[in-house]
């Protein structure tokens, strides 16, 4: 089974709603919706060094559960490609790194993708890549996004997550961006 660590932005909104995943597809999410995983740790994710264990999995084998929220995968600054194609050189487990930047020549050049589409553009040509089945792994935010603020975003319902311990982060704007404040929640 082939691994494949989808690496960038990552949000969600209840109006994006909930997706059945292919078969042979297990999604695997190191944090869980309303959680932001930081720069650092998505570099030890590709490594395979993250201390923390998974938030969920969903579709494994044995597993009813096949329904997986429509996240929003956003693209990464090439600096950030660049470092986790490094990093994923020393992850013993091996899998390759995925951004939404590596496959906009299959979805009309946008710089953002619902796994929706995802799964209907861009995973038939994968398959004849990696094969039918495959773990993706999605080592970006769960960021959830309710209402807009006046700064562009909801802040105050977001945690950042790493290692098993969460800080409160407020983000402004369309791309998230921290705003350096961070307060300890344990």
């Amino acid at each position: 089974m082939a691994t494949i660590y989808m690496c960038g932005h990552g949000a969600w909104a209840p109006a994006d709603g909930f997706i059945q995943l292919p078969p042979g597809i297990t999604m695997t999410f190191i944090v869980d919706v309303a959680k932001v995983l930081y720069t650092d740790d998505m570099y030890k994710v590709c490594e395979g060094s993250y201390a923390g264990q998974p938030a969920r999995v969903i579709g494994e084998a044995g597993s009813a559960t096949r329904t997986c929220p429509n996240m929003t995968w956003t693209s990464d600054a090439p600096e950030k490609i660049t470092e986790c194609d490094k990093r994923i050189k020393n992850n013993p487990g091996g899998g390759v790194v995925l951004f939404p930047n590596h496959i906009t020549k299959y979805l009309d050049n946008t710089k953002s993708i619902k796994l929706a589409d995802f799964f209907k553009s861009y995973w038939p040509t994968a398959q004849t890549m990696v094969g039918s089945n495959a773990n993706l792994v999605w080592a970006c935010c769960g960021y959830v996004q309710l209402k807009s603020s006046a700064e562009g975003a909801a802040l105050g319902v977001n945690a950042a997550q790493t290692a098993g311990k969460y800080d409160h982060v407020d983000y402004t704007g369309s791309n998230p961006i921290l705003t350096g404040k961070v307060t300890k929640m344990g």
